[in-house]
């Protein structure tokens, strides 16, 4: 992609900005990846890789669609419910983890959800941009539970947009135990 056409991203945001906003991805991703491994007794390297150029792709597309927003509705800095949606959202539509070969019977057996690791990573991203996940006193709430599974298999079946993300943010923020982080609880917060 020729840099001058993106220009305008750096003019409004910031090289730097831009750039942490990539590893910050990469960084989540490949976190989230090893957990997994961890999790099903698999090896990173036999199994998975995290495109670069896919999350190039999503960082683009979001910060593009920020200036459209911020320009729509002349606004200097996005909530960061909208921060988190349209992260997220971005790299749902990317699907910047890869499998580098077909998966075995036998891990689908123990792992059937292997071939939904973007859906479950944008998942965890939207969830994690948002609240303080290290007061997770709603994680044993089997109502937690049947929202994650309804909004996972909404990431998986369904048809999902930056908007429909955000509304989902406010929705979980009726809930008195999950807390809102602050923007200086969180790196990426405050675009």
């Amino acid at each position: 992609m020729p840099e001058a056409d993106y220009e305008y991203l750096i003019k409004n945001f910031g090289e730097e900005k831009i750039l942490n906003r990539f590893v910050f991805i990469r960084d989540r991703a490949i976190d989230f990846l090893k957990r997994i491994c961890i999790d099903h007794n698999i090896a990173f390297d036999d199994y998975f890789f995290v495109c670069d150029e896919l999350i190039e792709e999503a960082v683009i597309d979001y910060f593009a669609d920020l200036v459209r927003l911020k320009d729509f509705h002349n606004i200097e800095k996005a909530q960061p419910q909208k921060v988190a949606a349209y992260t997220s959202y971005w790299v749902f539509r990317r699907k910047p983890i890869q499998l580098k070969k077909p998966i075995e019977d036998d891990l689908l057996i123990r792992f059937p959800n292997i071939k939904f690791l973007n859906e479950s990573f944008a998942y965890t991203l939207l969830i994690n941009l948002v609240f303080d996940e290290r007061k997770r006193t709603n994680d044993s709430n089997p109502k937690y539970g049947i929202f994650r599974d309804l909004i996972m298999y909404n990431f998986q079946y369904r048809q999902l947009n930056s908007q429909i993300l955000e509304l989902v943010i406010v929705a979980l923020s009726t809930n008195p135990n999950k807390e809102f982080l602050s923007e200086t609880d969180h790196p990426i917060m405050g675009d």
